[in-house]
């Protein structure tokens, strides 16, 4: 292939630049010439990169494709390209809209588009010939494709909305017009305007290069970034036009507080996307529990990677300490800044894990400089309502369950590559293959963390089919063994999802050897964020010290262990090379698991605790903030004690968390965290002797409860407009409510309808504060249940009369919530139980009335219950909801003395068992036998 003289010699990779095209639009356009448009385009691009550089430009393809040895030669060379270039140069034309390979590549590039480090200018659009969004090119190429084998005839409607979102998301790319001289060929670089745009292309392209090399030297305690991240395209792009704001802060939440969502993978996948825009540094802190920014940007100082020794001298607060830090960031900004052409060198700070709303108050994001060279992300459980800021000042960006399409490509890309050359990874039959996956991922409603351990699970058993695996998980019970009894809570809601993903990671857990279990079982008592691999490391060699023996010529027993729980996805990096993380919900579910190993891990894991306990207690003489690490691992292993039966020292720990955390209130009054920290030990300590029982306890209990409602309230009183400090106090006066409502002694009913009461007011002030705030919004309702309930119970005159009136308030706000987010099956759940209970109180009341007006709410009831499982076809548990919905419609219809409806009813509820059961599905007894006398009423059609 003929090159310009001045340009550089073709290189062999890695590549930075790749020229996506169809091969149609590089024939020569005319006869006599030498080179078509593409050809052209990469030479000039490389000729016009010398003038500004003398560093090669790595391009793809560089080669003739004459030369290429066979198909199978050109698409490794292709795939090798994609994966390496940080650049993707688009040639559009109505040919390139017609190319399964353009196609192809243009959705490999963006696979792996968090390693490109350029975020959105990853894609640069030429435009060869106008390529129009129509019907008919859409058409047209469905023809193209059809011919070629990528789609069967009857699938066009398939196909078009792929297309049109690729054509969409290139257009909405800046580009470059060569539409007007591309039919003169190469004749056409002599004229003047072609010679400037093509100059404004190779400065550009040369930027943006410079750019992902500088991105790549860019300072920080980043992780590395999830190969495997899928979908999110539309929240990443927001998510970095709400940090083109000096000042502006960008939370990652999850939708209803549900954790699994990924939202810190979001975060670090943003990091590592858009690693141009942040020279400056990207570093990573995490903030569980924090409540100041100061000590916590502290934490940077003495790492080696930041630059400054970890203190000042004796007298350096935490607080000071921050200063150094933000001090440090600024001159690292700086320097960044005298190498980036267009000044965009900003540092990053991501703060995970965010759990207390104070970390992001006003008078804390003071403290950071609202100016160009710092950036702010934080992540947490907590929603919008719990931080009570003025709109624009914090913008929120919530995580829900994945789409459906890129949660089957979740599946897809964990499996090993079907095709001879290698390209991509897909399913063994696809077409036989991927409805399966598909049912998989509705089944699991999408969530993420449950998507992603199907995933690890089928790609490491590629013969394991997910037609196969499916079937597995339900005749296992993957939802009706979670099946929920009438009346359940958003809470029972939330523990049937965390059963189901136990049924889910049983799989990943079956074949873990005896050492590998061992680390995760000690990984599951440690803090989920800061596992570090040499405590596991000496940890399991106390178990399995002949399994870690080095035997010579072997690789070393302990990085085989480090790396099966790092393949599985089960341990994943931290923020440091030598501290993993342990996702949460794993963790719980390893625990839960422990039986008889429990006891044994428990008293080697709490000799190493008392070892750390006793460093960071005397540490803590120079810097009280250790102090909070002492106690979280003592609340973590007193907890696990308790779990495991082995009740004295349970005891022993929890004494040891509250009265760690007493300290670190003594040493710091003013600290709002420090009271809070005093207030879970306390409820803690009260959990456990009032499920303990023993003589004494339960008034041992109450005062405990009721001193950490007291820290609760004072908190609230010192921060009235605090929404967390609202919720802590609804949760504990719901506990003491609760706890005194169970133990029934002399007085308790009127103290627990005094909490219920005041758990109301607070929660219906939270919400006037903020009443567009769905989840101030269902607080209030829980309170309202809480206070019908208790005196639907209680029985007293006119308590009947008041309970209804909560449960018609109660039904007005949950009507509200399905009106203003129709499509959340929640709400649709909260609103279909508000209906059951005014329907069964409005049954136990006098007068003709009654039984009708009950039957209507039973039977709206139904429609929403219904509703959701034909949503849902399939899933279990609202197959069980609506078959009990259809049970109570036929009680209130038999009241109503309407013989028709109670017969239409029990049909119904027949049909719908009928259809879960020859779905496979396992049903709990109450379920068989009411099916069993259902099917000798209605048998089976002839």
């Amino acid at each position: 292939m003929p090159t310009p003289a001045d340009s550089p010699p073709p290189p062999t990779g890695p590549f930075e630049l790749f020229l996506s095209y169809a091969r149609k639009d590089n024939a020569p356009r005319h006869p006599g010439d030498a080179r078509g448009w593409v050809e052209t385009l990469r030479d000039e691009i490389l000729a016009r990169h010398r003038r500004f550089s003398t560093a090669p430009l790595a391009v793809h393809p560089f080669y003739d494709m004459d030369d290429i040895k066979g198909m199978d030669d050109w698409r490794h060379k292709i795939l090798a390209g994609i994966r390496q270039s940080k650049i993707l140069l688009v040639c559009l034309s109505p040919d390139y809209f017609k190319s399964d390979n353009c196609l192809w590549e243009w959705e490999e590039f963006h696979r792996h588009k968090a390693s490109r480090l350029v975020g959105h200018e990853s894609v640069a659009p030429v435009y060869f010939v106008e390529a129009p969004g129509s019907d008919e090119q859409a058409t047209a190429a469905f023809e193209a494709f059809v011919r070629r084998g990528h789609y069967r005839a009857g699938e066009l409607e398939k196909f078009i909305p792929r297309w049109r979102e690729w054509h969409a998301a290139i257009r909405r790319f800046n580009h470059y017009d060569f539409r007007p001289w591309f039919p003169a060929g190469s004749a056409a670089l002599a004229e003047d305007d072609v010679k400037r745009r093509l100059d404004e292309l190779a400065g550009q392209l040369t930027d943006r290069v410079a750019r992902t090399r500088r991105a790549a030297d860019a300072p920080g305690n980043l992780r590395e970034y999830n190969p495997h991240f899928v979908g999110r395209a539309k929240q990443l792009v927001a998510l970095h036009e709400t940090l083109l704001r000096d000042g502006a802060v960008g939370v990652v939440t999850a939708v209803n507080g549900l954790g699994g969502q990924g939202k810190t993978e979001f975060a670090i996948s943003y990091a590592h996307s858009h690693a141009d825009s942040f020279p400056g540094g990207l570093w990573v802190l995490e903030a569980e529990g924090r409540t100041e920014i100061l000590p916590l940007l502290g934490q940077l100082a003495g790492d080696a990677r930041f630059g400054i020794p970890p203190s000042a001298g004796p007298e350096e607060t935490a607080a000071q300490r921050g200063v150094r830090v933000l001090v440090r960031l600024k001159e690292q900004a700086r320097a960044a800044a005298a190498r980036d052409r267009d000044g965009g060198a900003a540092c990053l700070l991501i703060l995970d894990n965010v759990s207390v709303p104070a970390l992001l108050s006003k008078t804390q994001r003071a403290l950071l400089p609202a100016e160009d060279w710092l950036r702010v992300v934080a992540t947490t459980r907590l929603g919008p309502a719990d931080f009570g800021t003025t709109p624009g000042a914090i913008a929120f960006h919530e995580m829900s369950s994945l789409d459906e399409d890129d949660a089957v490509d979740l599946l897809r890309n964990h499996q090993p590559p079907r095709d001879p050359d290698g390209r991509r990874p897909d399913f063994a039959v696809p077409a036989e293959d991927e409805p399966a996956a598909r049912a998989i991922v509705c089944e699991l409603g999408c969530f993420t963390l449950e998507v992603e351990r199907v995933a690890v699970h089928l790609g490491l058993n590629p013969t394991l089919r997910p037609a196969d695996y499916l079937a597995h998980l339900r005749a296992a019970g993957l939802v009706s063994v979670d099946a929920l009894p009438l009346g359940a809570t958003g809470e029972d809601e939330l523990h049937h999802r965390e059963k189901r993903l136990a049924l889910v990671l049983d799989q990943t857990l079956a074949p873990l050897g005896a050492a590998e279990r061992a680390a995760l079982d000690y990984a599951a008592l440690l803090p989920p964020d800061s596992v570090p691999w040499p405590w596991l490391e000496a940890l399991v060699e106390q178990d399995h010290a002949d399994a870690l023996a080095a035997r010579p010529g072997e690789e070393e027993p302990w990085a085989k262990v480090r790396r099966r729980l790092e393949g599985l996805r089960l341990l994943t990096p931290g923020e440091h090379p030598e501290v993993a993380r342990l996702h949460r919900m794993v963790a719980a579910h390893v625990r839960a698991r422990l039986g008889e190993r429990a006891e044994q891990r428990a008293r080697v894991l709490r000799g190493k605790v008392e070892d750390f306990a006793l460093t960071l207690q005397e540490s803590s003489r120079h810097d009280p903030a250790t102090l909070w690490e002492v106690a979280h691992i003592a609340g973590v292993v007193g907890t696990i004690e308790q779990e495991v039966g082995r009740l004295d020292v349970a005891e022993e720990f929890l004494r040891l968390y509250h009265e760690v955390t007493e300290r670190s209130l003594s040493a710091n009054p003013q600290s709002a965290q420090a009271a809070r920290d005093v207030s879970v030990s306390l409820e803690r300590l009260g959990d456990f002797l009032a499920s303990r029982g023993q003589s004494g306890d339960a008034a041992q209990a109450l005062k405990y409860y009721e001193r950490s409602l007291e820290v609760r309230e004072a908190l609230l009183a010192a921060n009235p407009q605090s929404a967390q400090a609202a919720r802590d106090v609804a949760a504990g006066l719901q506990r003491l409510g609760d706890f005194r409502t169970a133990r029934g002694l002399p007085g308790d009913a009127e103290e627990a309808l005094r909490c219920y009461e005041r758990c109301l007011q607070v929660t219906e002030k939270l919400l006037a504060a903020n009443p567009d705030s769905a989840d101030a919004a269902r607080n209030v309702s829980v309170s309202l249940n809480k206070l019908a309930d208790f005196l639907a119970r209680r029985g007293q005159t006119g308590d009947a009369a008041q309970a209804l009136k909560y449960y018609e308030r109660n039904l007005k706000i949950s009507e509200a919530l399905l009106a203003a987010n129709p499509q959340s099956a929640q709400a649709a759940r909260d609103l279909a139980i508000s209906l059951e209970r005014m329907s069964a109180v409005r049954a136990k009341q006098a007068g003709p009335a009654a039984a009708p007006a009950a039957l209507a709410l039973q039977r709206r009831s139904l429609e929403l219950s219904l509703g959701l499982f034909h949503s849902n076809r399939g899933s279990v548990f609202y197959g069980r909801t609506a078959a009990v919905s259809f049970s109570l419609t036929y009680q209130r219809a038999q009241a109503a003395g309407d013989e028709a409806a109670a017969r239409e009813a029990l049909a119904g509820c027949h049909a719908v068992l009928k259809e879960l059961i020859a779905g496979g599905a396992q049903l709990d007894a109450a379920m068989v036998g009411l099916y069993g006398q259902l099917e000798r009423g209605f048998p089976p059609s002839p």
